[in-house]
């Protein structure tokens, strides 16, 4: 059965869903090996070496996706993931306001948005923190470690009725 790359992708993506990552690989580096400029498998790819804590291979194949497809934001997401795995933190953020900016309401929005609110907080920028949560929070309202970050916030600013309105989700 001769299965075209679009067919041999969605074959892949279900096997790698789930959990049999070798075969999913196999099938990517096929598809590579008939369409070398195919970013949405060199993406795939890199995402199996992410699930593999090969973070550093993650990297360069989502790099390479990127260069080939740069309006695609979950790329750069995935990107920013990899690089946090590094301790790249810096990389991380700039990716995930790539992702933001090509895309804000993505897929996963919500989280490049927390994962930006945790980096400007450690970061000491509060204002910065705050505003990414809120728009973490207007993308998932159940989204409830952004709400619970907000609250730290807040209440460390003596901002203590806000504050507690969105700590109570902790639990």
């Amino acid at each position: 059965m001769d299965l075209t790359i679009k067919k041999a992708l969605e074959l892949a993506v279900k096997i790698q869903n789930e959990g049999d990552l070798q075969k999913a690989e196999q099938i990517y580096r096929i598809i590579l090996k008939k369409n070398p400029k195919n970013s949405n498998a060199l993406h795939l790819l890199g995402l199996i070496n992410y699930q593999k804590n090969n973070f550093e291979g993650a990297v360069k194949l989502i790099s390479e996706a990127i260069k080939i497809d740069s309006k695609i934001p979950v790329y750069y997401g995935n990107l920013a993931m990899s690089y946090e795995a590094l301790g790249k933190e810096e990389e991380s953020a700039k990716n995930f306001e790539k992702a933001l900016e090509i895309n804000p309401k993505y897929g996963n929005a919500h989280l490049a948005n927390y994962n930006l609110g945790i980096y400007y907080e450690n970061k000491g920028n509060l204002k910065k923190a705050l505003k990414y949560y809120n728009f973490a929070i207007g993308l998932d309202k159940n989204f409830y470690d952004a709400r619970w970050n907000k609250g730290l916030i807040l209440l460390s600013l003596g901002k203590f009725k806000e504050g507690w309105e969105e700590y109570k989700y902790r639990f």
